[in-house]
């Protein structure tokens, strides 16, 4: 199997044929609401988007074409239209917005209580971008299948129960958040049939609470400036997706404004808009919401060149290291990976802190592929680029599991390029562990975390764990085990299923005999793994879910070839997460 197999998906399981939804959910615009008699006073709610990050993609660009949120107790009829996208023509890089919230638009919506929430995604592969993040083409759209799609529609309708209802409150502001988890390796799984490599797409979102409005870290706003205010205190951007959003000068504490149609560059911290800033340039800028839900712009880079703006963004994921260079590889959103030089004077911070936690080359050995940073420069006009300072937003270490005690555990991760890196982690005082998508089982108890990371037979234990730095190192504050593979080649199913297990005989990779291992299949409602067939008559592939035990028996029995996923359970079993079965 490729290697494109290790990029990830989350959330709630999606249900084939739901895409008929697509006809009956209610419309309405993005900033307002139709009041009738009885109606509610409404209040300002926000629809944003987040991710966990992927380093096997550069670009996974959809288009979110409408949110819909449900009162409680109510039906799908009764829902508000928190966000139509249904002109949108701007993909959303999901890559880009790990520790980041990208604010879609905002809606005027009745007061009262809901709990659901419906997403639309546009599910025609030629309105989606994939892109690898080894440098190779963009995925043509022929080779895309995107399960669940309406045939008709294109959509994928994706229903999300909120983990806590949102409270509409008239008058007060408020927003509802999901997340699109590429930290799984079912996102997008790639399969050779008839010597084609077809890669099956899996959109699914889970609720991601926000917490207080004023602290949601937002991703750069790009667009257009369309007016400036009288009093040059504020400016309206109509961004990328098509939504006008009015960003108030900083009153307290000035914004940042750079001219880059001037040389040199250099910011100016000002309490009103620039008369350089004027209708019709082009802006990317930096916001944050406010306590009333307004929006403050902190930093703002405009020009009549639209193309001068993303050289000043050296700002992603870090796909390259190089203690040898001194250099930082930053993988930027247009996909372009800019080089970052280190040298002595570079500071290194964590999460936006203010003191450094390091200085100069030497921090880079603390530095891994899949970082998320935010770079300062000296000069975004050198080759290559002199950083001042490196705000780590987000650290992750990732990969098999092949050491565990009670004082730390290693990571081993072996990337396209077959390099492979090795991390060894102390635990946090508040260290704790979960299987994927069962956060609410979370658990301290790490004689059991050992005993799940080093399993006696079957594969190895693969986990992430978010990073802390503590005591002058990095330090693991969760563990989450991801489903992996058994094998690169088919497996083949020696025991039939029943009663909720299965005996699957396969030959690990690089060893030359064949292994037994039972899999369990767990039949709770909302907790089954996902089962699908595959098969091809001719040019045509057909991709059919199996969401019943009793299609589970009729489809699994013996000699069945098969592609299995799943997380070791720590007794010498395997919790599935996800079966192929191909014809």
């Amino acid at each position: 199997m490729s290697r494109m197999t290790k990029s990830f998906f989350s959330g709630a399981v999606a249900f084939a044929g739901i895409g008929s939804l697509a006809l009956t959910l209610a419309c309405g615009g993005n900033t307002t609401t139709t009041q009738g008699a009885g109606t509610p006073d409404p209040g300002a709610v926000s629809f944003l988007v987040t991710d966990a990050p992927t380093d096997t993609w550069s670009n996974i660009g959809v288009i979110i074409r409408k949110a819909v949120l449900i009162p409680a107790g109510g039906t799908i009829a009764q829902g508000v239209t928190v966000y139509d996208g249904s002109t949108d023509t701007t993909k959303l890089n999901l890559v880009d917005l790990d520790e980041l919230a990208e604010l879609l638009g905002t809606a005027q919506i009745p007061a009262g209580t809901y709990d659901r929430l419906v997403i639309q995604v546009d599910g025609n592969p030629a309105n989606i971008d994939l892109i690898p993040a080894d440098g190779s083409a963009q995925i043509p759209a022929g080779q895309i299948i995107v399960r669940g799609a309406d045939p008709v529609t294109k959509l994928v309708t994706l229903p999300v129960t909120l983990s806590s209802p949102l409270v509409v409150v008239a008058g007060q502001p408020n927003a509802v958040q999901v997340d699109f988890d590429l930290g799984h390796p079912l996102f997008v799984v790639a399969h050779n049939i008839g010597g084609t490599t077809i890669y099956t797409l899996n959109f699914q979102v889970r609720h991601k609470p926000h917490h207080v409005l004023n602290q949601v870290y937002l991703r750069h706003m790009r667009g257009q400036i369309t007016s400036v205010a009288g009093d040059a205190k504020s400016f309206v951007l109509h961004t990328e997706h098509g939504k006008d959003k009015t960003l108030l000068v900083d009153a307290t504490n000035k914004s940042l404004f750079f001219d880059l149609d001037v040389a040199p560059v250099v910011p100016n911290a000002s309490f009103t808009v620039p008369t350089t800033l004027t209708a019709t340039k082009y802006a990317r800028a930096t916001a944050r919401f406010q306590a009333d839900g307004s929006l403050t712009a902190v930093r703002v880079w405009y020009s009549a060149d639209a193309t001068k703006l993303p050289k000043w963004m050296p700002e992603g994921h870090v796909i390259k290291v190089d203690t040898t260079l001194n250099q930082l590889r930053v993988l930027r959103e247009n996909g372009v990976p800019a080089n970052i030089q280190i040298n002595a004077n570079t500071q290194f911070f964590f999460q936006g802190g203010t003191t450094a936690i390091g200085t100069g080359t030497s921090f880079l050995a603390n530095m891994a592929r899949g970082f998320k940073v935010n770079v300062t420069v000296v000069d975004p006009l050198a080759v290559p680029m002199v950083a001042a300072s490196v705000d780590i937003h987000r650290g992750v270490f990732e990969g098999d599991i092949t050491a565990a005690d009670t004082t730390s555990f290693t990571y081993s991760k072996r990337f396209m390029d077959a390099t492979t890196d090795t991390r060894t982690l102390g635990y946090d005082s508040t260290f704790s562990w979960w299987n994927f998508t069962f956060p609410t089982t979370a658990s301290t108890d790490k004689a059991a975390f050992i005993a799940k990371a080093t399993p006696s037979v079957g594969p190895a234990a693969r986990a992430a764990s978010t990073l802390t730095w503590l005591n002058d190192a990095w330090a693991a504050k969760v563990a989450v085990f991801l489903p992996s593979q058994l094998s690169n080649g088919l497996q083949t199913v020696s025991g039939a299923y029943s009663g909720g297990t299965m005996n699957v005989t396969y030959t690990p990779d690089g060893a030359t005999t064949p292994v037994t291992l039972t899999v369990k299949l767990n039949t709770t409602a909302g907790s089954m793994p996902l089962v699908t067939e595959f098969s091809k008559a001719g040019m045509i592939v057909s991709v059919t879910p199996l969401t019943t035990e009793a299609q589970w028996t009729a489809k699994l029995v013996t000699d069945a070839k098969v592609r299995v996923f799943g997380i070791p359970d720590g007794t010498g079993k395997l919790d599935t997460y996800f079966i192929n079965i191909f014809d």
